[in-house]
Parts: structure tokens; C-alpha cells; sequence
């Protein structure tokens, strides 16, 4: 009998016996608690099923039961059975039919899972081999078009010369028409001779089938599979399978191949994954045709949830560092992990690189803003002490090695930032946590919705001064800018103190206005035909020093569509390397990126990027979940005091600023008058509505072209409509099919030419003419985009 505490030692029971296990452990008791869970689920899932067996007899039962009892009753007195036997002989019959029922559920469970098993595994292999299987994709086509012939022969359909004409006629139409269409693309410039020669002889090989009897079927099967396994191996060579490791990989000396390692092993990382990244590279990536020839993996240890290697690259062989981000897709698919999981950064020597593989998960919980004051966390905007550099962490890096920032005070300047993604990257919640730490900083805040009340309710509610998409409120906003930039450098002439430079001040913060798919801004022109682009950009150096800035958002970053055509405006707002480059798929626009950008289609959605001009250029950071958080949004942003614009800048920023919540006060009635208007209006009131707008129109035209005749442009949603100007600048007919295909999609010369049926370079000459009238506009990518040129 066992009794009393008997701690350390812990008595389990096993085949019936006691025991002792002295080396059990908290983990052991865990993993005892887990098993007897899921013993326990088991029992209840079972008893469950059971009853729902028994319930389902019973409603058989019973339906069963007053039917024979109807039947029963029509029967003589003499020949009636027992009610008990009736009973008993519907029950019977319920539990035979629920038997039934159990089985073929269970067959039908097994053969739909089977067949699904099937196809997950039949599809994961055609996914996981589309690059090994290309040889057999090109010669397939000719097998089955020379068995087709054959077999018409053989079924007496034609003469083997006729069939034997039409094969060849077939193959030789189809090889030259796949080669211009697709494969010329597709295939390397290396293998393109053996692919062609390759066609060319299964052509051959396919004509001479409807000659062969059908004893000879076999041998010229042979040949195919000969001749294409023999011409693919080059092929197979160089695009290997990418999974699983051999089992002999698994027993590789790990420690021979790499030399020694570090002693220090994260729990977070297992060895078994480190050896197997290891064991991997060596066996696919540095081979002969593997991504990094010659190339040796140490492993360092490990930091947090990132793996870190040594990559020496080798002195004679033909990859050097900077070649390795071009690569990195490959050897990510080698070594079996993800490639936004895997970075590269410069190490001691030139053939040295310092590779690094994530491979756990971050906690994003937002538990407010994360400020550095020369690297120093702080807790109050007051520690800032005067000349300090300023930080505000946007995210931390994947590998666990610091965090992205942006240096939003440095050097007497206050920077701007460029955040460009495509929808869904999280733009728009890292703005908002920007805006966050910005309240913490004391900044006055403004902001313009370039989507006009689509984008950041949060911004337009909190903001110090919430500016409409119109371009009277443009307008305000940037005589609002200019006039407080005046204001404040008048402040640097007589305030020697100041240094000539803008120090932080709370009582004199920071002005940063944030604009929402900025374009909507920066494309728009003034009454004088100038976009705010060029007019903002023209400010943007002496910005700087102003204590002012932007935090520009955009799903692009062409210099013509999005900045107004301002090269000055575009780099200002990237100069102090605060550019944020999340999840991105416009593949037109790679060319425009900075030289060491990684692609920014494999980064994930909803918080993660990189900084492509900061120290880290290849680290991807992951920005924390705003909207996970212990507080609201909107309690985070009324967490902190109120910025307190000083009285020389809230002057100069002009009328409209200082009226702004009167201003903002009106548009809400208005919008909230519309929305009546349209919910209320009859059909004719929307007639005379856009009557009236029609009209207003026409007379806006007439004034601006003279008697009527001007050149109107649509720049999307269907073809312009063009009339004869009075200046003669008209377009002819062909200028006006070349700017329809404008007016849908931005196009270069040679889409153009395809989409018309033209040539290049006639396609060419027209586009120059439609830019020299002002209908069309050449943007930085050699694409052309319809132009409005009012």
C-alpha cells in the first residue's frame, strides 16, 4: 500500500504493475494530463455517437411500429400478432437499417477521404514538379498526336502517307506556333537550341509513326521516352525537386561539412531544423548547379526565434555577395523554408555573408507607442533633450535582431516618410501608429484623405485639422504650409538661439501632415495649371528645417501618377531613408525601386515590410497589430496631452487653418444634406440635378475653349470624346484610336501596337504627337497615360 507524500518520486502504473519513475518531470505530468484529455474526449465522442445511434433506432422504430400496427388492424381478430411482437420486429428492423446506414456513412467517410488524399497529393505533385515536368509538357503533344495517326491508319481512316503529311504539317504548325507564343519566352537563352532541335526531331519522330506496323509500336515508344529523358537531362540538371531529402541526407556528418559550431542553441530554434538547413544546403545549393557554387554554411547559433548562419561564398567561384538577394527564392526553396523568412547582410570580409532564417512568430500585441531618444527608450515627450535624434519604432525585425524605425527629428531637421503597399499590406494601420507616437511627440497633426472619407476614420476624427479632397482645401493646405514655413523661418533670422536649425520644442512642435494615397493631392493642379506635387516639392528642402514634414501613403510610386511629376517632392520624402516598402505586386513599377529592394511581392499582408534605405535593407520587420491592443485606437489617441501650436505658426497658417472647425463643421452639414437629398429624391428632382450639371459643364467648356469647340480627354472608364479645337490642335483619327486605348489602361508603344494592330513605331510617332498636344503624358516606366489637360 502506498501512502503520505512520496515527492520527488512519482508512482505510475504500467501493465498493471506500480512503478517508480524517479525522473518524471513537469513536462512528463503535461504530457500524462494531455493523453487523459484526449482519452476522455475519445470516451464522450463515443458515447455520443451511441446515443445518437440509439435515438436514430428508436425514430425508426417507432416509424416502423405504427405502420405495422395500421396493417395489423385490418387483419381478422384471429390472425393479429402481439403488439409485443411488433415491437420487437420494428426494432429489429431499425437497428439492421441503422447498421447499414453506420456502413455505408463509413464507406462513403473512407472513399471521399481517399480520394481527396489522392487529389491533395496529386496536385502537390504537379505543383512541387510544374519546373521538372517541362520537357514532358513539350513532347507529350507530339506522342499524342502520332498515336492519333497510327491508330487511324491502323483502323483503315486513311493511307500512312496522307497521315503521315498531316502529323508532319501538325507538329511543325504547333512547334512554331507554342515556340512564339510561349516557350520563346520561358525558356533560358542556354537551353533554347535544345528545345528547338528537341521539336524538331519529335516532328520528325511523329511523322514517321503511321509507317510503323504495330509490332514496331514498342521500339518507337522507347525512342520517345530515350530521346526526351536524354535531351531534358541538362534540364533536370539544373531544376531538382525540392522535396523530401533523401534518407542518406539525414546521416550526412554535419559537423564535417561545416566546421565547428557555436555552443549556444536557442530553445526556440530545434537542433533538428539547424542541421537540417545544414544538411540541405550542402546537398542542393552548393553544388556544381546549385545556387551558390562552392559555398560553405556554419552555423553561428541562434537569437530569439532567427537561426543565424556563416555563409563563406567561394574565391573561384561564380557568385559573389551582392548576387546572393537575386537569389535568395531559390535558396530558400533548397533549404525548405519560406523566402521572406531568409536574409542576408554583409559580414567581415567581402566573401563572407551573414545569412539568417526566422523561425518563429512574433507577438504583435500594440501596448502603445515606442519612442528612442538617441536610442533610448522614453517615457514623456519632455526627455527629449535639444540636438537629440528621434525615433519612432514602427515594427521589429523578424529575426530578432532591433527594429525598424523612423527617424522622424534628426540633425535640426524634422524628416518625412514615404509608405508605399498595395491593399491589404497594413499602410493604413501603420499610419495610424505613426500617428499614434506623433500624438505621444506633442505634433500637430494634419491630414488629407486622398480617398475623401474611405480611408483612416481614425485619422479624420483625431487629426488636428482634417482637410477634404477638393481642391479649395488643397489649396488652403498648402498656403497653410507655406505661410507657417515663412512664418517660422522668420523666427530663424531673428532668433539667433535657435541656430539656424528647428530644435525640438514641445511648445513649438513639429508640423506633420499625413496624406492618405497621397496621389490624389499631388496630381491635382492649382488655377494656374501646376500640380501640388511641384508646388510641395519646391518647399520640401526648407521644410525640413522648419520643424515641418509628411507621411506620404501611396499604392504607387511613379513619378508622374503619384508625385505630381516632382522629383525634388519624391526624394525629399525618402531622404533621411525613411521609406517604408510593404507588400507590393505591381510588377511594372520593380525598375523604380531602390537597387537593394528585396521583392516586395513575397512579403506577407498585414504588417510586414522593409526598409530599403536604412542600415538593414534586407530585414523584414512586421509592424505590431494596432488592433490588438488593450486599448481602443481611439483611446490611445487622446492618451497624451494636446499638441499647442506656438501663436507665430498658428498665424501664419492662415484663415482657413484657424477656421478649421468651422470649416469642418460646414462639410459635415453638407454631406449630411446630400445623403438626405438622395434618400428622399423623386426622379425628376435627380433629372433637373444633372441637367444642371450638364449645363454647367457646357458653360465651363465654352468658357475655356471658345465657341464650344474644345478637346475634352476622359482618363479612364471609356474612350475620350474630341471635337476640333480653335487653336487647330485637334486630334486626327488615328491620334484619337491611340488615345482611346490610352484612356482604359497606361500603355508603352509596343501595347499600343498590339492592341491596334499597328507598329511600333508607328504606334511611337502617334504617342509623341498625343504628349506634344497635351493629351498624353510619358510617365518614368515607358508606359503612356491619357491626359486631361485641364
Amino acid at each position: 500500500m502506498v501512502c503520505g507524500r512520496f515527492s520527488p518520486e512519482t508512482v505510475t502504473v504500467w501493465r498493471g504493475e506500480f512503478a517508480v519513475d524517479s525522473t518524471a518531470t513537469p513536462a512528463d505530468a503535461s504530457e500524462s494530463a494531455d493523453t487523459a484529455d484526449e482519452k476522455t474526449r475519445k470516451t464522450e465522442a463515443r458515447k455520443a455517437a451511441k446515443a445518437a445511434r440509439e435515438a436514430r433506432v428508436t425514430e425508426l422504430a417507432e416509424k416502423d411500429h405504427a405502420q405495422r400496427c395500421r396493417r395489423n388492424a385490418k387483419r381478422s381478430p384471429g390472425d393479429r400478432e402481439p403488439e409485443k411482437a411488433l415491437w420487437k420486429a420494428s426494432l429489429k428492423d431499425a437497428r439492421a437499417q441503422v447498421r447499414r446506414e453506420v456502413a455505408v456513412a463509413a464507406v462513403k467517410k473512407g472513399v471521399t477521404g481517399a480520394a481527396t488524399y489522392l487529389a491533395h497529393d496529386a496536385q502537390a505533385v504537379w505543383t512541387r514538379n510544374q519546373a521538372q515536368l517541362a520537357p514532358w509538357k513539350i513532347s507529350v503533344p507530339y506522342l499524342a498526336a502520332a498515336e492519333l495517326a497510327t491508330l487511324a491508319v491502323h483502323a483503315g481512316g486513311g493511307s500512312p502517307v496522307a497521315l503521315s503529311a498531316a502529323c508532319a504539317a501538325s507538329a511543325a504548325g504547333g512547334s512554331v506556333l507554342a515556340w512564339r507564343r510561349t516557350l520563346e519566352k520561358r525558356t533560358p537563352a542556354r537551353f533554347a537550341a535544345k528545345v528547338r532541335g528537341g521539336m524538331a526531331l519529335a516532328g520528325a519522330w511523329a511523322a514517321a509513326m503511321p509507317f510503323v506496323h504495330a509490332g514496331g509500336q514498342i521500339p518507337m515508344l522507347a525512342a520517345w521516352l530515350g530521346g526526351t529523358g536524354y535531351l531534358g537531362l541538362s534540364w533536370w540538371r539544373e531544376h531538382r525537386h525540392p522535396v523530401p531529402l533523401r534518407a542518406d541526407i539525414a546521416e550526412l556528418d554535419v559537423d564535417g561539412l561545416t566546421g565547428p559550431q557555436s555552443a549556444v542553441e536557442a530553445e526556440e530554434v530545434p537542433v533538428s531544423m539547424v542541421e537540417g538547413i545544414l544538411a540541405a544546403f550542402a546537398e542542393r545549393v552548393r553544388v556544381r548547379d546549385g545556387a551558390v557554387p562552392g559555398g560553405t554554411l556554419t552555423h553561428l547559433g541562434t537569437a530569439g526565434n532567427c537561426a543565424k548562419f556563416e555563409l563563406a561564398l567561394d574565391p573561384n567561384g561564380k557568385v559573389v555577395a551582392n548576387q546572393l538577394e537575386s537569389r535568395r527564392e531559390r535558396i530558400a526553396l533548397a533549404i525548405g523554408v519560406f523566402a521572406h523568412q531568409l536574409a542576408f547582410e554583409p559580414g567581415d570580409r567581402i566573401d563572407l555573408v551573414t545569412m539568417k532564417v526566422t523561425t518563429g512568430r512574433q507577438d504583435t500585441v500594440y501596448n502603445g507607442p515606442i519612442v528612442l531618444c538617441d536610442g533610448t527608450p522614453i517615457s514623456s515627450r519632455w526627455e527629449i533633450t535639444p540636438g537629440s535624434d528621434v525615433d519612432i519604432v514602427i515594427g521589429a525585425h523578424l529575426d530578432g535582431d532591433g527594429f525598424a524605425v523612423y527617424r522622424v527629428i534628426d540633425a535640426g531637421s524634422v524628416n518625412s516618410a514615404f509608405i508605399l503597399g498595395s491593399i491589404g499590406s497594413g499602410k493604413t494601420l501603420l499610419a495610424e501608429e505613426i500617428a499614434i507616437a506623433l500624438k505621444f511627440l506633442g505634433c500637430e497633426l494634419w491630414y488629407v484623405d486622398g480617398q475623401d472619407g474611405a480611408s483612416s476614420e481614425l485619422l479624420k476624427r483625431h487629426a488636428d485639422w482634417a482637410i477634404p479632397l477638393t481642391r479649395d482645401a488643397v489649396e488652403d493646405l498648402y498656403q497653410a504650409v507655406k505661410g507657417a514655413a515663412d512664418g517660422r523661418n522668420l523666427e530663424l533670422k531673428i532668433r539667433p538661439e535657435l541656430g539656424n536649425k528647428y530644435t525640438y520644442d514641445p511648445g513649438r512642435p513639429p508640423v506633420i501632415t499625413t496624406l492618405e494615397e497621397c496621389q490624389g493631392v499631388f496630381e491635382m493642379k492649382n488655377a494656374d495649371g501646376t500640380t501640388y506635387g511641384v508646388l510641395f516639392g519646391g518647399m520640401a528642402r526648407k521644410l525640413r528645417k522648419d520643424g515641418m514634414g509628411f507621411v506620404a501613403i501611396s499604392q504607387d510610386l511613379d513619378l508622374t501618377s503619384t508625385f505630381g511629376g516632382s522629383d525634388i517632392l519624391r526624394s525629399c520624402l525618402m531622404a533621411a531613408g525613411n521609406f517604408f516598402a510593404m507588400r507590393f505586386l505591381s510588377r511594372t513599377r520593380a525598375g523604380m525601386l531602390p537597387p537593394n529592394c528585396p521583392n516586395l511581392l513575397e512579403v506577407p499582408k498585414h504588417g510586414y515590410g522593409y526598409s530599403p534605405l536604412a542600415a538593414r535593407p534586407n530585414a523584414m520587420w512586421r509592424a505590431a497589430n494596432i488592433e490588438n491592443s488593450p486599448r481602443t485606437k481611439d483611446e490611445w489617441m487622446t492618451a497624451f496631452p494636446p499638441s499647442t501650436l506656438d501663436k507665430v505658426t498658428r498665424a501664419r497658417a492662415g484663415a482657413a487653418y484657424r477656421k478649421r472647425d468651422e470649416s469642418m463643421a460646414e462639410d459635415l452639414d453638407a454631406a449630411r444634406a446630400e445623403l438626405e437629398f438622395l434618400e428622399n429624391a423623386t426622379d425628376e428632382q435627380l433629372d433637373a440635378r444633372e441637367a444642371d450639371r450638364k449645363r454647367a459643364e457646357a458653360e465651363k467648356e465654352k468658357k475655356n475653349g471658345g465657341d464650344g469647340k474644345v478637346v475634352r480627354f476622359f482618363t479612364g472608364g471609356g474612350p475620350s470624346t474630341v471635337r476640333a479645337g480653335a487653336g487647330g490642335d485637334g486630334l486626327s483619327e488615328a491620334e484619337q484610336r491611340v488615345h482611346d486605348v490610352l484612356a482604359e489602361e497606361s500603355l508603352t508603344p509596343t501595347g499600343v501596337g498590339e492592341q491596334l494592330g499597328i507598329s511600333r513605331q508607328a504606334a511611337a510617332k502617334t504617342l509623341q504627337k498625343l504628349v506634344a498636344k497635351g493629351a498624353a503624358v510619358l510617365m518614368e516606366d515607358g508606359r503612356y497615360m491619357a491626359k486631361d489637360p485641364r
